[in-house]
């Protein structure tokens, strides 16, 4: 087995106390040097709503939406937008190296652990067709997944903006599950892969309030 950012062998240790839980054994797909260059988010010290690194109080953002909104979402991370995983999304989403979607499933399932019904942000049409898959659906898939969120194309990719284009950007979202299926659920936890701004988890949270969701909505994302 090798790393699948730098192709190192991989070894892996498991502990008694791991081999005797009930969690589920996943092996490493990075290797120490490749994880070393990730700066882990320390939980302690974020932003109480969107769970941003090193602010002790709301976020600008997180201000920018309550104002808005009258909400901020509870959103949490594992990982802070350093340039090395900024390298890794540019190779896994714009050059499409599907290879490094196993890169953070450990750190995922960790994280997605007990937070209710996982509902993926879905990649647009065009992106799904020019890329060949769907980065989110890619990073999240070995956990249980509930898509019942579609998302429209739109004339520029989030990552292109400028934050103000970013918050200005039109809702794309639309509920597919109905009304009776949504009732059933009383806490939905969305994923994606980065949270910017915020807008695009508040579009995806207002598409399912939309369709009559008024259960709990938080959020999971790898990287903020």
């Amino acid at each position: 087995m090798r790393c699948c950012l730098c192709q190192r062998p991989l070894t892996q240790s498991w502990s008694l106390k791991l081999l005797l839980s009930a969690e589920p054994l996943v092996p490493p797909s990075l290797c120490s040097e490749c994880r070393g260059g990730f700066t882990v988010i320390d939980q302690e010290n974020i932003c109480a709503g969107c769970g941003r690194p090193l602010v002790d109080r709301l976020c600008s953002d997180c201000q920018y939406w309550q104002q808005r909104d009258g909400i901020s979402l509870h959103n949490r991370a594992v990982y802070h937008y350093n340039d090395n995983l900024k390298d890794l999304m540019h190779q896994y989403k714009a050059v499409g190296d599907y290879r490094l979607h196993v890169a953070f499933q450990s750190d995922l399932m960790g994280l997605c652990r007990r937070v209710g019904r996982l509902v993926p942000l879905t990649t647009e049409p065009e992106h799904f067709a020019r890329r060949g898959f769907d980065p989110v659906l890619g990073l999240f898939g070995h956990l249980p997944l509930w898509p019942c969120l579609a998302k429209g194309n739109t004339d520029q990719p989030q990552a292109r903006k400028k934050r103000g284009a970013r918050l200005r950007t039109p809702q794309s979202f639309t509920c597919t599950a109905t009304l009776s299926e949504l009732q059933r659920v009383k806490h939905i936890c969305l994923v994606d892969d980065l949270y910017t701004t915020g807008t695009t988890l508040h579009h995806a949270a207002a598409a399912l309030r939309d369709a009559g969701y008024r259960g709990q909505i938080t959020s999971r994302t790898l990287i903020r």
